[in-house]
């Protein structure tokens, strides 16, 4: 078990993935994962929570099926997984955060739904729009409310590192402490060539309070798993190269996305003689942070 946080974006876990959903479950949980996000929860304009293009909540009452329910909750059920939250947004989908502020009693009447009926911990926010001040507003205004129901809130950026500097900003200053648990940097489309490092050090170097100490541990950095048809994807070799660049700097972990692509991919020798399961990816990351640490150990050793 790592003491660092790995995570996985679940693009359609338990519901749009091509494999069994027990067979989801085990490899998942036992992967070696301690934060497992759900991508994505889309809000609609009459306030009705989506995973993806499942209905999710409505009302207030929870309407996805009762497999998907129990999955979820078995989750966290071996103590390998800590942490499970639901991403809201993506690409193209900005209006989901807007519809939350359209809708705000019936909003909070379907996040405790949700809340209660899987036991999730947080939700994180892939916001992809058109960064405006009222968008900031709203990012700001939906922080709040998600803490104040209990919740860890995290930030999914790939762009923009002033605008979502200044959501950080706000958030402290309207609240006197930071309620947002960190950054999950993407590395990949958009967000290729980020460094995980440099965003640590803007958010240091600003000279704006965000309440933010840790400025390194607060940025994890996120990879695209290899798949077919994109240069984006990194085998579990590259991957452990990729974070064991960033051994010993700070960072308090990182993560990979996504489930969908990893379960397509399983069995398909598309990394050659590695093996692309869930844990592979999970270990590569672990592997590469705890690089420096060995290396270290053995120069001490001798």
């Amino acid at each position: 078990m790592s003491n660092y946080n790995i995570g996985i974006y679940a693009n359609g876990l338990f519901v749009d993935t091509p494999i069994p959903l027990q067979t989801q479950l085990q490899q998942i949980s036992n992967a070696g994962f301690s934060t497992v996000l759900f991508w994505s929860l889309h809000v609609h304009s009459n306030g009705a929570f989506y995973y993806n293009n499942t209905l999710l909540v409505q009302n207030g009452q929870v309407m996805i099926n009762q497999e998907f329910i129990s999955l979820t909750q078995q989750l966290k059920t071996p103590g390998i997984v800590k942490t499970v939250l639901f991403s809201i947004g993506a690409w193209g989908t900005s209006s989901d955060f807007q519809n939350i502020i359209n809708n705000i009693p019936l909003a909070v009447k379907n996040f405790k739904a949700l809340i209660n009926t899987l036991g999730v911990d947080g939700f994180d926010f892939d916001y992809e729009g058109d960064y405006t001040p009222a968008d900031q507003k709203n990012i700001t205004t939906i922080t709040e409310l998600l803490y104040s129901l209990g919740m860890k809130v995290t930030y999914c950026p790939y762009t923009e590192q002033d605008w979502w500097l200044s959501c950080l900003q706000q958030v402290y200053a309207r609240n006197k402490q930071q309620l947002v648990s960190g950054y999950n940097l993407q590395c990949y489309a958009g967000g290729t060539g980020n460094d995980p490092l440099q965003w640590a050090h803007y958010i240091q170097s600003s000279g704006l309070p965000t309440g933010i100490v840790d400025a390194a541990g607060f940025v994890l950095p996120g990879y695209w798993v290899q798949q077919t048809g994109s240069g984006d994807g990194q085998c579990p070799s590259t991957m452990q190269q990729t974070f064991a660049s960033f051994s010993g700097k700070g960072l308090a972990g990182g993560w990979c996305w996504n489930t969908g692509d990893v379960f397509t991919n399983e069995n398909t020798g598309l990394c050659g003689s590695q093996q692309t399961l869930p844990a592979n990816y999970a270990q590569a990351i672990t592997a590469g942070l705890n690089s420096k640490l060995k290396t270290d150990m053995a120069a001490s050793a001798v």
